[in-house]
């Protein structure tokens, strides 16, 4: 008999839509991810304790790799650290964005993590489905004056847009707040600021930008970015995770994100 059937298309492969036609040849399917993104948008509490979990370990792996590099180490070095360290704690690997020096290159290689330079690593895995998303920085050595510069300016970016977040917040006001705190540190020529939903995909419910007037709901995850990519110093750059909550917002895995790692 005939009947509609909704399905997430964009995620349903072309073999098993294939399949489903023709079990099902009178069956119409119509796109659900709209709302089943909606329906997976506020997190249960059991969901959260995974994202608390899997944050947490994202957090240390990069906090050990940092400390653990030794002269020489190659950002490639760095993501297999990463990469080896989420296998060990039970989290499936997916990404590993190093970028060491002016150059700007992200891609893991063989650039070595030069003394003075700045390097960050930016990380993802999954457990369970639910992904994980952390970037920190380290330094070889001290960083000089305008690295911490850039380093403070996009903590206190970080610092004040989280002051914001709470259930009933708009998204087009966090947006816009943010680009907003960057300019007031005197630093956003070459900054960027990014916020998004995370949960099974890395960009998900709740959505933000210029004029989105959806409200921010206690259990919702949300990544916050800010980077600046200076010509002279490199890729500085922060992103913490943070559940909302009914009066602002819980850091997950906070571990490293108000100060350099240091290596020698």
């Amino acid at each position: 008999e005939g009947g509609t059937i909704a399905v997430e298309m964009d995620f349903l492969p072309a073999s098993s839509m294939d399949a489903l036609s023709k079990e099902l040849p009178a069956a119409r399917f119509t796109e659900a991810r709209g709302i089943m993104e909606e329906l997976r948008a506020v997190k249960t509490p059991a969901e959260l304790d995974i994202f608390r979990r899997i944050t947490q370990d994202d957090a240390e792996i990069i906090g050990e790799v940092f400390t653990s590099s030794a002269p020489g180490a190659t950002t490639r070095d760095v993501a297999r650290g990463i990469e080896e360290g989420m296998t060990v704690r039970g989290i499936h690997f997916l990404w590993v964005f190093t970028c060491a020096g002016s150059a700007m290159l992200r891609s893991p290689s063989e650039k070595v993590w030069e003394p003075g330079e700045v390097l960050h690593i930016d990380a993802g895995g999954s457990f369970e489905g639910y992904l994980t998303d952390v970037c920190r920085m380290g330094v070889r050595g001290e960083p000089s004056r305008l690295a911490d510069a850039l380093f403070q300016a996009c903590l206190a970016t970080q610092d004040k847009v989280r002051k914001e977040i709470r259930a009933g917040a708009v998204c087009g006001e966090i947006y816009e707040s943010g680009f907003r705190h960057l300019a007031d540190t005197g630093q956003g020529e070459y900054g960027m600021f990014i916020i998004h939903g995370v949960g099974l995909v890395s960009h998900e419910l709740p959505r933000f930008g210029k004029g989105v007037e959806t409200k921010l709901e206690e259990g919702m995850v949300v990544s916050i970015e800010t980077d600046i990519r200076h010509p002279e110093v490199g890729y500085v750059k922060i992103e913490d995770t943070v559940a909302v909550t009914a009066d602002g917002c819980e850091g997950l895995g906070d571990l490293g994100r108000d100060a350099w790692y240091a290596a020698e």
